[in-house]
């Protein structure tokens, strides 16, 4: 979603506060999802 919608919307409109509040937001699910696939410790 993130290299097919948000990223060349980002490249044409680098300054739209909605795209990147989008990305940020996926970025930290990404975050938290890669930290939830981790083992146990």
């Amino acid at each position: 979603m993130i290299t097919g919608t948000i990223g060349p919307h980002l490249a044409l409109f680098p300054k739209s506060t909605w795209a990147g509040y989008l990305s940020d937001q996926m970025k930290a699910i990404e975050s938290n999802l890669a930290m939830a696939a981790r083992p146990p410790r």
